[in-house]
C-alpha cells in the first residue's frame, strides 16, 4: 500500500538566480536589437558568423567530449593549448566572434575534466557549450552591426546621481560573480586556473582604478576592430567591474579558507559532486563569513564612481561642483562652491550609511559572529 503522509507541493518554485537573469537578458536585447536597430550585413553572416558558429559547435563539442574522457593531464594540456591560441588570436586580424568563441572554448576545455561528467551531465555540459556559442555569435553580430537610428549629438543620456547609481550598481552585479570565480580559481589545485587567477588579481590590484579608466577610454577604442564602438558609460562599467572583481576575489578567498576541511569530507561522503558541494555547502558559508568585507567593497566602489569625471563623464560630484555654481539665472549661484559640495557629501553619506545599516541587519539575521 502507498504510505500516507504530507504530499510535496506540485508547483515548482522559480529559481531566483534564473529569474533575475531574464530581466538582464531582456535589457541587453532591448538595447542591442530594438533601440539600436542594427543594419545586419547578411553576406557577412553567411561568410563569417554562420560557419564560425557551426564549426565551434561541432568541432568544439567533439574536443570537449574528448577532453572530458581524457586520462591524466592530457585534457588540461589540450585546454592550455586552446587558451594560448585564444590569447594569440587577439594579436592577429581575426574576426571578433572567433576570438570570443576561442576564449570560451578554452574555459570549457579547462573545466571539462572536472565538470564534464557522464551521461546526462555530459549532455548538459555540451548543451551549455552550444548555447554559449549561439549567444556569443548573436550578441557580437548585434554589437558589430552599425545602428540605423540617428541620434542628435553624441553625449550620454546618463548624468548626475543617476549615473553614479548606475555605475556602482551594475559594476557590483557584474563583479561579484567574476570575483567568486577568481577566488575559486586562485584556490584551485589546478595550476593553470591558479596561475591565471593569481596573475589577474595581482595585475589589477597593482594599478590604480583611474589608470584602468584611462586605458578603457583611450587604449580600448584603438584595440577594437572597425565598426565596433563602446559608449563611455559601458567602458566605465567594464573597467570598474574588472577592478572591483579583483578585490572581491580576495575577500571571497578569505571566506573559502575559513571553511573547515570536514565540510568537504562530509559532502564527499554524502556523494555530492564538486559543483553541488560548492554551491550548496561551501559558498553560502564563505559569503556569510565575509559580509562586512563585501559591503565595505560596495561602499568603496560607490564612492570611487566620482573618478569618472576625469574621463569626461558627468557624475553626481561633477554636477555639484560645476553646474550649480555656474548658474546665474534665475538666482545668482556663480562662485558658490561650498554649499553644493557639502550637499554632495551629505548625499554620499546617506547612501553609504544606508549600506552599512543593511549590512548590520543582514549580519544579525544570519548570525555572523554568534555561531
Amino acid at each position: 500500500m502507498r504510505p500516507h503522509g504530507p504530499r510535496r507541493p506540485t508547483t515548482a518554485k522559480r529559481d531566483p538566480v534564473v529569474a533575475s537573469a531574464f530581466p538582464t537578458l531582456r535589457g541587453v536585447v532591448l538595447f542591442l536589437v530594438i533601440l539600436r536597430d542594427p543594419g545586419i550585413d547578411y553576406t557577412n553572416v553567411l561568410q563569417v558568423y554562420l560557419p564560425s558558429a557551426v564549426g565551434f559547435v561541432l568541432i568544439g563539442g567533439l574536443l570537449l567530449n574528448f577532453v572530458a574522457d581524457a586520462r591524466g593531464e592530457l585534457g588540461r594540456v589540450l585546454g592550455a593549448v586552446v587558451l594560448v591560441s585564444a590569447v594569440a588570436s587577439f594579436f592577429f586580424s581575426v574576426p571578433f566572434v572567433i576570438r570570443f568563441s576561442l576564449l570560451g572554448l578554452a574555459v570549457f576545455a579547462l573545466a571539462a575534466p572536472t565538470f564534464g561528467g557522464k551521461g546526462a551531465g555530459r549532455r548538459a555540459f555540451l548543451g551549455v557549450w552550444v548555447g554559449f556559442v549561439l549567444v556569443v555569435s548573436f550578441f557580437v553580430l548585434m554589437l558589430a552591426s552599425e545602428s540605423t537610428v540617428s541620434v542628435a549629438g553624441n553625449s550620454s543620456p546618463f548624468g548626475g546621481l543617476l549615473l553614479t547609481i548606475l555605475l556602482s550598481s551594475v559594476a557590483i552585479v557584474l563583479s561579484l560573480p567574476l570575483g567568486i570565480m577568481l577566488a575559486h580559481g586562485r584556490s584551485s589545485r589546478l595550476p593553470i586556473f591558479r596561475l591565471m587567477s593569481t596573475a589577474y588579481i595581482e595585475l589589477i590590484r597593482g594599478v590604480p582604478l583611474i589608470t584602468w579608466l584611462i586605458i578603457a577610454f583611450i587604449m580600448l577604442p584603438v584595440a577594437l576592430p572597425r565598426g565596433i564602438e563602446i559608449t563611455g558609460v559601458a567602458r566605465a562599467i567594464g573597467a570598474m567591474s574588472l577592478f572591483s572583481a579583483a578585490y572581491l576575489a580576495e575577500n571571497v578567498r578569505g571566506g573559502l579558507q575559513s571553511i573547515p576541511k570536514g565540510q568537504y569530507e562530509a559532502a564527499q561522503a554524502m556523494g555530492l559532486t564538486i559543483t553541488q558541494t560548492t554551491v550548496f555547502i561551501v559558498l553560502p558559508q564563505a559569503l556569510r563569513a565575509v559580509i562586512p568585507a563585501l559591503v565595505g567593497q560596495v561602499i568603496a566602489l560607490f564612492k570611487d564612481t566620482s573618478l569618472v569625471t576625469i574621463v569626461g563623464l558627468f557624475d553626481f560630484l561633477h554636477i555639484a561642483r560645476q553646474v550649480i555654481p555656474g548658474q546665474a539665472q534665475p538666482f545668482n549661484f556663480i562662485g558658490v562652491f561650498r554649499e553644493p559640495l557639502l550637499f554632495a557629501a551629505v548625499v554620499y553619506w546617506m547612501f553609504t550609511f544606508t549600506f552599512s545599516r543593511i549590512s548590520l541587519r543582514l549580519e544579525k539575521k544570519l548570525g555572523v559572529g554568534e555561531r
